[in-house]
């Protein structure tokens, strides 16, 4: 049995390995030099069509200026595009472009598929245990407000 300092330990140690590898393959096959940020940008913004600036920046941890210089790189690339909100003309909402969406499926897809093949060498039982990790981190943590949490054993 692990003692909260040993899973602290565990968490603090692997966590940025994990973190590593995942900014590794997404960057594999982006066709373009988007850094991962930029890339958490289009996926919250994929995830929150209509977001506001200050939305993204404060899912993201930016703050709004820097939001502000990223979504600017991020229009003027053709990954985002920024629309007028209906009722309030000083708000601003993000959406992603074909480009962007077309981007960020593709890296999900080349991250998902190998991730998929390492998951396939280990047993289901396996599997069933890290999907039941990361839910209870999930829950634990409140990762994401709107988590997509699978079912242990699917």
């Amino acid at each position: 049995m692990n003692s909260p300092q040993q899973t602290a330990v565990l968490v603090i140690d692997y966590i940025p390995q994990l973190m590593r590898l995942l900014r590794t393959k997404f960057r594999e096959k982006r066709t373009n030099n988007l850094s991962m940020v930029q890339f958490r940008t289009l996926a919250f913004v994929d995830a929150n069509q209509g977001a506001s600036l200050s939305d993204a920046s404060t899912a993201i941890g930016l703050s709004l200026p820097s939001m502000s210089k990223l979504v600017d790189a991020l229009v003027n690339q053709g990954y985002l595009q920024r629309d007028m909100h209906g009722e309030d003309r000083r708000r601003i909402r993000l959406s992603l472009t074909g480009k962007g969406k077309s981007e960020l499926d593709e890296s999900y897809r080349h991250t998902q598929s190998y991730f998929e093949n390492k998951f396939a060498e280990i047993t289901e039982d396996e599997r069933k245990q890290i999907a039941e990790s990361m839910n209870l981190m999930n829950k634990l943590f409140t990762l994401d407000p709107k988590p997509k949490m699978l079912e242990p054993g699917k």
